[in-house]
């Protein structure tokens, strides 16, 4: 037994020919987004230089500048036909979440994070969606003190429509609400614990405020950060000089 025969290149194209066209396209039609990402990658990646942390960084721009271009071009089905492009667009943009989530974890754990609560708040949200999409949980659910009736979405039938989240069953679940924002993008309804609400976070809204926040001129680089720190330890130095030169019996 074995694999079927590739199909012959005269008769179906191949999928990694179509597969880079998409990502390069995505590239050329979102050019201000894709400039916007560079600046990003290098500030987040300058973070931990000797890592792939950069590259790690641009893969998700990569997919985000792909993402972009499936929610310019999104048009509404009918009733009766099934669009096979939302399934895809999802399960990129669950992907790109969960993958800019570990890069926000890491600047935290490793303390490169900047001490700005703009990033905080992204780091958040992106915690908010990565636990229910991956760990399949409500995010802090610790704080969960009795079970919660929870709704279930989609709905699977009237008398199955609603469900008890208990913090010590084994088999606890969480679907977060989700659908198409305006502008055509994933958006879900994230229940947030620390604020005791529910609220919509929207995947290009974060994506906009990601890029928006790397690439500003307030946000430092590795040179600049190198700089800044070797001119702080100068400083210090120069104080500690002067001190002395003040109590010579120190």
């Amino acid at each position: 037994m074995g694999s079927d025969p590739p199909p012959s290149s005269s008769s179906h194209p191949r999928v990694s020919t179509l597969i880079i066209g998409a990502f390069e396209l995505a590239r050329a039609r979102q050019r201000a987004s894709h400039s916007l990402w560079v600046k990003a990658s290098w500030k987040i990646g300058g973070r931990l230089p000797h890592s792939a942390l950069l590259m790690s960084v641009q893969r998700d721009a990569e997919v985000d500048l792909v993402l972009r271009c499936m929610e310019d071009d999104h048009t509404p089905t009918k009733d009766n036909e099934i669009d096979l492009s939302y399934h895809y667009q999802k399960m990129l943009s669950d992907l790109w979440i969960g993958s800019m989530y570990e890069t926000y974890r890491l600047m935290i754990e490793r303390k490169v994070a900047p001490n700005d609560d703009r990033f905080r708040q992204m780091a958040h949200d992106l915690r908010l969606l990565r636990i229910a999409l991956e760990k399949h949980e409500i995010a802090a659910d610790k704080k969960i003190t009795e079970p919660l009736k929870m709704r279930r979405m989609p709905p699977t039938g009237q008398d199955r429509n609603y469900y008890t989240y208990s913090l010590g069953d084994p088999l606890k679940a969480h679907i977060m609400p989700a659908g198409i924002s305006p502008r055509a993008s994933m958006m879900w309804q994230v229940l947030d614990m620390q604020s005791g609400q529910e609220r919509w976070i929207e995947r290009r809204d974060l994506s906009d405020r990601i890029i928006g926040f790397w690439s500003s001129e307030e946000v430092l680089g590795i040179g600049q950060l190198e700089a800044q720190k070797k001119s702080s330890e100068g400083t210090v130095n120069d104080n500690a000089t002067d001190a002395k030169d003040e109590n010579p019996h120190t």
